[in-house]
């Protein structure tokens, strides 16, 4: 009976990690099985399942030994010159009739702020700011109703931003704030998608807005084409110190219970960061990944990482501060103090995070309640999404 080796799990994890992102709940067991299948080694794995497992447990402290030797390899042959990680299509054209819609994907106090202070930064970017908005977010225009992905019309969500947008720029920003409870009612939550409502929430986006016409707002302002570039902005486990909704969970934290919980959350939405990146690339999106960690900390790489990607936006200013009444207005709420650049200098991640080696070298007792199989989950989906940032 063929077994499930070592080198066939190292392929798995390291070789394959859009197979990995696919695999989402599966454990390593089944990991390996999906790989058996995949490649058709033998004929019947279920009859396996047992004997599988069996040679998992003994060969698992072999496998992470091998990637421990193999992963500082890979990691250092990622440095240099080239060491963007573009992804292989551009986020827009060049063409008179051409707008990109760009939509950052950002979880709620994870630095969504910072990203569309530096994009904001740009001549050649419109934002919903105009329409004086809270945090500039669409899903808080009153014009919009309410809704979710699976409920608004969408000619008639382009038609009333586009009220909002200066429709003359090339770039039309706009952040998607991912739904918060999955099982709940919008805006914060939605009833689609079960437990992996937020890159379902994506997935319906973009095959809808796909389809949508042009509506008459856009089309009169000379627009012809659409194209949908994407921004998956992540942070880092050892960033959550930095939010201050985290900091208040873990002062407030008595017994450790609301830390590993939060953590425990924190791994999961970083699952379903790479599960939309996974299922964006299926459909032949246009995505460009970033780490929160590398935005405030290389903000001179991810300058050159936006400018390349985007050809049709002018240059972004990392050191940017949005001005009142031109860039933001009362009703935003606007929270940034200060650039993104000022931000990064403000802070000395080495007691936490190696930016020449962009991870984390110290968890800060964070993790240390999480359950093992997520912990494990947890530095897998960062090291994948690491190598995408």
């Amino acid at each position: 009976m063929a077994l499930c080796t070592a080198v066939q799990l190292l392929y798995l994890v390291l070789i394959t990690p859009s197979c990995c992102a696919r695999l989402d709940e599966l454990d390593v067991v089944d990991g390996c099985i999906a790989f058996l299948q995949f490649a058709s080694v033998v004929e019947s794995v279920e009859d396996s399942k047992d004997e599988i497992y069996s040679d998992v447990q003994k060969r698992l402290p072999l496998t992470l030994d091998l990637m421990d030797e193999v992963a500082p390899t890979i990691s250092s042959g990622k440095r240099g010159a080239d060491d963007l990680n573009l992804p292989a299509r551009v986020g827009c054209s060049m063409d008179t009739g051409d707008r990109a819609l760009l939509t950052a994907v950002v979880q709620a106090y994870h630095g969504s702020t910072a990203v569309e202070e530096v994009i904001m930064s740009s001549a050649t970017v419109a934002t919903l700011c105009k329409c004086n908005d809270w945090q500039c977010e669409a899903e808080k225009s009153p014009r919009l109703k309410g809704g979710d992905s699976w409920s608004w019309d969408y000619s008639s969500y382009l038609e009333t931003l586009g009220g909002c947008w200066d429709l003359s720029k090339k770039v039309l920003f706009q952040k998607f704030m991912v739904p918060h409870r999955c099982g709940f009612a919008p805006p914060r939550g939605t009833l689609h998608g079960r437990k992996s409502c937020q890159s379902a929430a994506l997935a319906k986006f973009d095959e809808s807005i796909a389809v949508t016409s042009i509506p008459p707002i856009m089309w009169n302002a000379g627009i012809r084409e659409l194209i949908r570039p994407y921004l998956l902005l992540w942070r880092p486990l050892c960033l959550t110190n930095l939010s201050s909704n985290a900091r208040k969970v873990i002062e407030e934290d008595l017994n450790g219970y609301s830390t590993k919980e939060m953590m425990e959350l924190e791994i999961h939405l970083l699952k379903e960061v790479a599960k939309t990146y996974d299922i964006l690339t299926s459909r032949g999106a246009r995505v460009l990944v970033v780490s929160l960690a590398s935005l405030i900390w290389e903000p001179d790489r991810n300058q050159e990482r936006l400018q390349k990607w985007l050809p049709c936006m002018e240059q972004v200013n990392f050191r940017y501060v949005p001005k009142e009444n031109i860039d933001v207005f009362t009703g935003n709420v606007f929270k940034a103090q200060g650039s993104v650049r000022e931000y990064g200098e403000g802070i000395d991640p080495s007691p936490f995070y190696d930016v020449a080696k962009r991870e984390c070298t110290d968890y800060m007792g964070l993790l240390d309640r999480v359950h093992p199989r997520n912990f494990t989950k947890g530095m897998d989906i960062s090291a994948f999404l690491t190598s995408l940032s």
